[in-house]
């Protein structure tokens, strides 16, 4: 049973949907934000060594949109209430 759709928007109007329970949508936001952590390091490291500042705005990824939409398959999806 799914508790959360996580949604990643791809190119044009395609989406990737996960339905996914609690724990493991908890999980894989906990890996994208490490991912992007490391990212965001190395590039200030790679800005540092060519002379830029570290300081300088860098790109970052699309969040996914981890709302209780409709569910794509794989029965019920229940919300978290609150």
């Amino acid at each position: 049973m799914a508790d959360v759709s996580v949604r990643f928007q791809v190119a044009g109007d395609s989406e990737i949907v996960l339905n996914l329970a609690t724990g493991q949508a908890v999980r894989l936001v906990e890996a994208i934000m490490r991912k992007v952590s490391e990212a965001m390091s190395a590039q200030a490291a790679q800005a540092s060594q060519n002379g830029l500042s570290p300081g300088m705005p860098m790109q970052m990824p699309a969040w996914p949109d981890m709302s209780g939409g409709p569910s794509t398959g794989g029965g019920p999806q229940h919300r978290m209430p609150g």
